[in-house]
């Protein structure tokens, strides 16, 4: 089996040899059983995510950290629907450029909604062709980060207003999800399995509120 970081590597090549408007997204999770934001408050520090890591000597496989993982905020819908942002993101200098790359206004603390932004301006490009790899994924370790390291809830709203009016002021409107459909590529190892029945199932959960 190729590595992780292997697998990526090969699968970034092949979506740029597609053209410049392939880019690759991978699936963003949180070590441990909820995202690091709540499960602060119930004692998640560095410390139990040291002993996650080393109940599962992922060094061996890192595909073992599916194992101890949630999916982030920004992926939580699953595959099936669009992902606000990815940490693994490998897009076409020319298509770069062309959106703007990262937009240099966004100054809040920790970036604001920048890594949002860019990820949006690309998906929503002409000829954005959009793969997810289902099988792969980057890990959100505890670091006491601005809105995952337990920051009180009021403290917390207060900051999300303030990345809402500074992505409103610099965009003239409100953030919204990317609509762009998504093809999958990539094989997906056993661990990750599991993930494709969330999706599955959240997807369910999401046809049946419409109806």
């Amino acid at each position: 089996m190729p590595t992780p970081k292997s697998a990526l590597v090969a699968l970034a090549l092949l979506v740029d040899r597609l053209g410049e408007g392939g880019v690759l997204s991978v699936p963003g999770y949180h070590l441990g059983r909820e995202l690091q934001q709540e499960a602060v408050a119930s004692g998640y520090d560095d410390a139990v995510e040291r002993g996650l890591l080393e109940g599962i000597g992922w060094p061996e496989d890192g595909y073992r950290l599916f194992d101890i993982a949630c999916f982030s905020g920004s992926c939580k819908g699953g595959f099936f629907v669009p992902f606000a942002e990815s940490n693994f993101l490998s897009v076409h200098r020319a298509l770069l450029d062309r959106v703007g790359g990262i937009h240099p206004g966004f100054v809040s603390r920790g970036g604001g909604f920048v890594n949002l932004d860019l990820y949006a301006e690309i998906c929503a490009a002409p000829d954005c062709e959009l793969y997810v790899a289902p099988g792969e994924g980057t890990f959100h370790q505890f670091h006491g980060g601005v809105t995952t390291g337990g920051v009180p809830a009021a403290a917390r709203e207060a900051l999300m207003a303030g990345f809402v009016a500074e992505y409103r002021a610099l965009r003239g409107r409100d953030y919204h999800l990317p609509t762009r459909e998504a093809s999958f590529i990539g094989a997906v190892p056993a661990p990750a399995r599991r993930f494709v029945k969330a999706s599955l199932e959240s997807w369910d959960a999401r046809d049946t509120r419409r109806t």
